[in-house]
Parts: C-alpha cells; structure tokens; sequence
C-alpha cells in the first residue's frame, strides 16, 4: 500500500485501454466531464504506455488536464478476453476487452477514499457524492434495472438458476483499509483461479466478468453464510442502458435514448433521462455523441 500521508483524501479513478474497435479514452473523457460537473472531484485514469502516447499525441492539454488530475500508466498484459458488442439490434461485432486488473486498483488508487467507475457509466446527479460521507469501508450496488423500468433477466441477476445473487462491479466504492486490500486480494485470487471458480459456481464460461469474481470474492469473505461483505448504501437500482439502445441527443436537460424493446426487436420507445445516472453498455453510442458532450460539459 501506498504511503497514506502521501494519499489525496477522496476522488474518482477509471480504467481505460484502447482497442482498435473502441475508443476507450474517449469514453473516460465523456465519464470524466460528467463526474467533474456533478461530482466535483478529482479524477485518476489509469492506462497503459500504447494508450498514453495516443492521449498525448491526439487530444489537447487543455482537455486532458481538465478531465484527469492524475493519468497512471499501469502496462498490463492484454489477456485474451473477446466480447461480442452491440450497436443496435442489427449489428454486432467482437472487440478485446480488457479487464484483468481491475482488482489492483486498491494499490493504483491515488486516494484515500475512492469512487471507481466503468467509462461507459454516465453521472447525471450528485447521488454517488453522499457515499464519501457515510463512513463506509466497501460497497457497490447489488440491484439493477433497465432505462425501462425492467428487471434484468435471470441470467443477469444470478450467476446460475440456483447460484448466487450478482453484484455490479461498474461502481466501486472503498477506503484504503487492511480489511477492504483482503477483499483485492481475494478478487485477486479468484481471477486467477477462474476456471476452477466456474465449473464450482457454474456461471457462464466464456468471458471473465469481474461482476461474477467479486461476488464470489464476496461470498467467500462472508464465509458463505448469506451475509455480505460488500455493503450497498443505496438499497437502490443501478440502471442500463443496453448495447441495443441508442443515445440519440445529449442536451443540457438530459440524455434522450431510443430503447429496444427485447422481446419484440422490431419496436423502439424514447426515453428522456435526466437527473438519474446511468450505465451506456452501447459504447459507440456514446462516442457518436462525443462532440456533443464536449460543447455542454468542456
């Protein structure tokens, strides 16, 4: 652990780690602009060395050092972990997704008390601010539901029919304290153990989810007797945007979706979304409004 007398006491960090379908250091400006004006609180961006040349060489200094107080090179090796993504119902295509340190944030974290936070999730309130007040050492959300109003389906609400009730690794809240490095370093331990993990929870195979290892982290800390070691402070949803809705407008109202209907792909309704943050799992639907969220939030 870093010194704590050379710790800021409280701020935000995100991951980002460009691949050659999306543009991650986009989506953390996006993320950083909207936390900034909301939030009002400093930000770390942790990356890698490739990333960081493109941030250098791409982006104006005015706009990085607005966005980022601290940029962390951290150069990982870049696991295989292919994801199939959405844009829109009707198309699909397949991008690396790099996700295989995210438990070291307790060693990258700048912070003493730290928000960590997915690019693609969009901060439109002040809400998360209360958490750093509340005296909390590690919480995340536990419930979810779509810009519908809907509930996920089974399969995202449990890790198998019979299995465990999932957590959301998107939002991340936590102290640099002894017993919250335990529960890194479990997260830490299940990664690194993931096959045996699966054939033993029976969650799907195919991709490494850090939502299913820090349930099970969770679980196993809590000594796998239905209590948590993760607390949610909240009690309230985290909500999605899913990959087969579209952002069509960013005003300074809010944000306007078209969202699919899931059931029946053809039939699309807006969705005005204001005041209420949330998590845009159609990432290039962000980026096509790139330009807008730099002329309201820059």
């Amino acid at each position: 652990m870093e010194n704590e007398n050379l710790l800021q006491e409280k701020g935000i960090c995100i991951f980002a780690y460009n691949n050659e379908k999306i543009d991650y250091v986009r989506l953390s400006i996006v993320c950083s602009l909207l936390a900034k004006f909301h939030l009002n609180l400093p930000i770390a961006l942790i990356t890698n060395d490739n990333t960081l040349y493109y941030i250098e060489n791409d982006f104006p200094n005015e706009l990085i050092d607005i966005c980022f107080d601290y940029i962390i090179s951290e150069n990982i090796t870049l696991e295989p972990n292919k994801r199939t993504h959405k844009d829109s119902p009707w198309y699909e295509f397949v991008a690396p997704f790099y996700n295989s340190n995210k438990h070291k944030i307790f060693q990258l974290s700048p912070f003493n008390q730290t928000l960590l936070i997915d690019s693609d999730y969009l901060i439109l309130s002040n809400t998360l601010k209360n958490i750093f007040d509340q005296n909390l050492n590690i919480c995340c959300f536990t419930h979810a539901k779509s810009i519908r109003n809907n509930l996920p389906l089974q399969n995202e609400i449990f890790l198998n029919p019979l299995g465990l009730k999932m957590l959301w690794s998107t939002v991340i809240y936590f102290t640099k304290d002894k017993v919250n490095q335990l529960f890194f370093d479990m997260w830490a331990h299940v990664k690194e153990n993931y096959d045996y993990y699966q054939m033993l929870y029976n969650f799907p195979r195919a991709l490494y989810r850090t939502d299913y290892a820090i349930t099970i982290a969770n679980h196993i800390l809590s000594g796998r007797c239905g209590n948590s070691f993760i607390y949610d402070p909240t009690q309230k949803f985290m909500y999605n945007s899913f990959q087969e809705d579209d952002l069509v407008d960013v005003n300074k109202d809010g944000l306007l979706f078209v969202s699919n209907d899931p059931k029946e792909v053809w039939k699309d309704i807006a969705v005005k979304w204001k005041n209420q943050d949330v998590h845009v799992m159609n990432k290039w639907a962000i980026l096509r409004n790139y330009e807008k969220f730099l002329e309201i939030y820059a």
